[in-house]
């Protein structure tokens, strides 16, 4: 019987306000994308495969959470009727999507939607909220609600296909134990508590990931958020609650009224991030940025006549951190040490790690728990970091592929643009197995 795989990952679905990512325009192409799939592949068993990030449950938030003055309003517990309420709001803002699915599945019963939870959805762990989903699609049909799937990872050896969302690769969103329930990763207490109030700010800020945010700033010269971030910012980082925060270099201590208490701290800190400038430390030699290239590109920004409101927003920031006498700014750069090469792609590294001979523990563990059998696997599909990519493996077989993104995403030349990636695994009719990516843009 001919069998194929879909796969597309990182819609981000939300609840249709200011902090949504999947515009009107791309959930019209993805239903078109649905009819075009079902149409295309008439007559084969289809495996449909979501791989994470399906829903955006975290950024799901209330106007007063969008509003918070303090950091400590806002709740950070998961709670089941918390997050069974995030669902059904989302359910309710897309009903499209999940009827063009209910479509999708009904048209042929060989056919099988696979809902990998991601970081952003990764409450989908639930049964109730899983339950949730094959209510809004099946519309209490058994036939269909068997068919729509939940599993942590999707492995198929008959086509030679091991995927999952790839969270786990990422230090600042990954799980102790995904399976289990109410324990959330450092990227959750971030979105929750700092971006889901900066966003709502100023429409410029909606990029697809929040890293981004500081490049498009420097970009666009949004220098009025400064500010906000940096007050935002400094509650997330301050906020006494025990969770582990995005990790900033050299900032390794929370000051609280006893002295200094340990942080728990994780992962990398953020792009174009000015480290120093939002942390608890100073630095005689460096004001804005650990990293020498930033730090020269802020003094200059800050000496320029042409750059007075950047220079204003600057000195009130300075003038909060050090309330007594705000550093002075050095007008010359500092010296950029040599660069030694280009750093490994993680996933890539990840990838590698997941092969291991028989009866040897894998460098890297995938979701599934075991090493990957080289001669079994041909690709090997990750979604989470947007961004699309078809890369051979060295020294194994398999390629990795990464699923890209259904949100709108910041364009390099200015506004919001979308390549809405999607990847085909299938045997081909002489036996040998075929894979491609392609874009999605039809309307």
């Amino acid at each position: 019987m001919p069998r194929v795989a879909v796969f597309v990952s990182d819609m981000h679905i939300g609840t249709n306000d200011e902090l949504e990512d999947f515009s009107p325009e791309n959930e019209a192409r993805f239903v078109q994308f649905l009819g075009d799939q079902s149409e295309k592949h008439k007559g084969k068993e289809i495996d449909l495969v979501i791989l994470g990030d399906f829903l955006d449950i975290w950024q799901v938030a209330t106007k007063q959470e969008k509003t918070a003055q303090n950091s400590t309003d806002i709740a950070v517990e998961i709670q089941i009727k918390q997050e069974q309420d995030r669902v059904n709001q989302i359910i309710a803002a897309h009903k499209g999507i999940f009827n063009s699915l209910q479509g999708f599945l009904s048209a042929d019963p060989r056919r099988r939607l696979f809902v990998i939870p991601g970081n952003h959805d990764h409450s989908l762990i639930h049964p109730s909220l899983q339950n949730a989903i094959r209510k809004a699609i099946a519309l209490e049909a058994p036939s269909l609600e068997k068919r729509i799937l939940f599993p942590n990872f999707y492995d198929a050896p008959d086509l030679r296909t091991y995927a999952e969302h790839g969270n786990q690769y990422d230090l600042n969103n990954d799980y102790d134990n995904f399976a289990d329930f109410g324990h959330e990763c450092p990227g959750f207490y971030f979105v929750r508590l700092f971006w889901n109030r900066l966003e709502p700010i100023d429409p410029n800020v909606d990029v697809d990931i929040w890293w981004n945010i500081f490049c498009l700033i420097w970009e666009r010269r949004l220098w009025n958020l400064l500010r906000s971030a940096y007050s935002l910012f400094r509650q997330y980082r301050n906020d006494p609650r025990e969770f582990e925060r995005i990790d900033v270099p050299g900032v390794p201590f929370l000051a609280t009224p006893g002295g200094l208490a340990p942080m728990l701290n994780t992962g990398k800190s953020m792009p174009e991030f000015p480290d120093i400038l939002f942390s608890e430390k100073s630095d005689p030699e460096l004001i804005f940025s650990t990293d020498p290239t930033l730090e020269n590109r802020l003094r200059a920004l800050y000496h320029d006549p042409s750059e007075t409101e950047f220079r204003n927003e600057m000195d009130k920031i300075l003038a909060k951190k050090f309330p007594h006498q705000a550093p002075q700014v050095p007008k010359e750069p500092v010296a950029v040490p040599p660069t030694f090469g280009i750093l490994p792609d993680e996933y890539v590294t990840a990838v590698t790690g997941m092969f291991a001979p028989p009866g040897k523990e894998p460098q890297t563990r995938p979701m599934k728990g075991s090493a990957l059998d080289n001669g079994s696997y041909d690709y090997v599909l990750f979604g989470h970091t947007h961004d699309e990519k078809i890369i051979p493996i060295s020294g194994t077989k398999p390629i990795y592929f990464n699923t890209g993104s259904w949100t709108m995403r910041r364009a390099p030349s200015g506004g919001n643009a979308s390549r809405l990636c999607y990847t085909t695994i299938w045997k081909s009719p002489d036996g040998n197995m075929r894979a491609e990516q392609k874009l999605w843009n039809p309307i």
